[in-house]
């Protein structure tokens, strides 16, 4: 038995089965006009009629609200969120006081749902409970690969979040490169319509809608090697060819940045890579700015 010496060597011999996958999905949804104060002042005062905006104004409809998802699970569990408040000021020159609209972090509920999709499989969404409800949408890229899978009689050996063995890999594949983002919206926004509604359907005509973006992402490649010191030989190269991927000129290659290390307008941020081995499973991270991609 001749066993390979590079990674490059285990991937042209040794691999029994590969499939490339999106993984975790975390998407922020928002209204992106009440993400400011001068839109806050614009939805209470222009759009509902009022005389001023306050956080006053925001107590009935996070009310409203906490009582609609009430009737639809159990309560939530507290969890730090970025809030409007409101405080009085006074003009320098009139000496009137006036309502002044502020951002604060506070402790607040957070209320989740837990579903089932028929194409997506498990999720959550999970709705913050103060004004403007800023939430969340939880799905796994593999799930849904699972699930399309059984739809088309491909049967499958499913791990713990990959494919151990599968009938037919290239249909599989198939289906995981058919993850579109087209398809993560219709998804995120099906049960977003059927979970209780923050805002009212007057709101949503006035274009108060929810505006749906990235927060985190995972994207997986699972190979299947034909023995496990093959693995091992993968990963332990895998490892010394990337000990230097923290450094400011491979960074610019990960990131497609130009990355200035020395003068006046240096690039801000800590350039460095990092290996911690929990049992048998290496990782490598790589930090920059308020980014770090993990291997």
């Amino acid at each position: 038995m001749t066993l390979p010496r590079t990674a490059a060597e285990v991937l042209s011999g040794h691999v029994r089965l590969e499939v490339r996958c999106t993984d975790r999905g975390l998407l922020t949804f928002r209204q992106p006009r009440l993400q400011y104060g001068q839109g806050i002042h614009g939805f209470f005062c222009y759009h509902r009629g009022n005389q001023f905006a306050s956080s006053a104004l925001m107590m009935p409809v996070t009310g409203r609200f906490a009582a609609d998802i009430r009737h639809s699970c159990s309560p939530g569990g507290p969890g730090k969120a970025r809030i409007w408040r409101a405080s009085q000021r006074r003009d320098p020159v009139s000496g009137k006081r006036y309502p002044w609209l502020y951002q604060d972090q506070a402790m607040v509920n957070h209320w989740y749902f837990y579903g089932f999709d028929a194409d997506f499989g498990p999720f959550y969404i999970k709705f913050c409970g103060y004004f403007p409800f800023t939430g969340q949408v939880y799905f796994n890229g593999h799930e849904y690969a699972k699930q399309q899978c059984l739809k088309e009689g491909i049967s499958f050996t499913a791990l713990d979040n990959a494919f151990g063995t599968v009938s037919d890999p290239a249909a599989a594949q198939r289906i995981c490169d058919g993850l579109t983002d087209q398809k993560i919206c219709r998804f995120a926004g099906k049960w977003l319509s059927r979970l209780p509604q923050s805002f009212t359907r007057a709101d949503e005509d006035a274009d108060y809608c929810w505006q749906l973006s990235v927060q985190q992402v995972e994207f997986s490649t699972t190979m299947a090697l034909d023995r496990p010191v093959a693995s091992r030989i993968f990963f332990d190269q895998l490892i010394r060819d990337n000990l230097d991927i923290g450094r400011p000129d491979k960074v610019s290659l990960v990131f497609g940045r130009k990355i200035v290390a020395k003068g006046k307008f240096k690039t801000p941020g800590t350039f460095r890579t990092q290996v911690i081995t929990s049992g048998t499973c290496p990782f490598i991270y790589l930090f920059y700015k308020k980014t770090q991609v993990k291997q």
